[in-house]
């Protein structure tokens, strides 16, 4: 994903968080809670929100290299690299010499 996807992908997941934390905000006020709780939770939302889609964004935008060899946990994650970056690292997946097997 290139970075104009990426900012895009960001600036629209802040606008849902915002809207989230307005949405819950605005469903307390029937119920006379305190303004001030409110305004807490309301900003509570917002923030888990935004960390929640913040990662999904992050993931987006990285790219998982992973050995096949069966039971082998070797994996190399990517972010923005350039195409060669990205085939060192596929190459580097496939052929990586210490095979790091998961014990029975």
């Amino acid at each position: 994903m290139n970075s104009t996807k990426l900012r895009l992908a960001s600036a629209a997941a802040t606008v849902a968080a915002v809207v989230c934390g307005v949405l819950v905000a605005a469903g307390l006020d029937p119920y006379g809670v305190p303004f001030a709780l409110t305004v807490v939770c309301g900003l509570s939302a917002t923030y888990t929100a935004s960390e929640l889609l913040m990662r999904l964004v992050e993931r987006l935008g990285t790219v998982t290299y992973a050995c096949r060899v069966e039971d082998c946990t070797f994996k190399a994650e990517l972010k923005a690299g350039s195409a060669v970056d990205h085939r060192r690292w596929q190459e580097a997946a496939a052929a990586h010499p210490a095979h790091v097997l998961r014990r029975p």
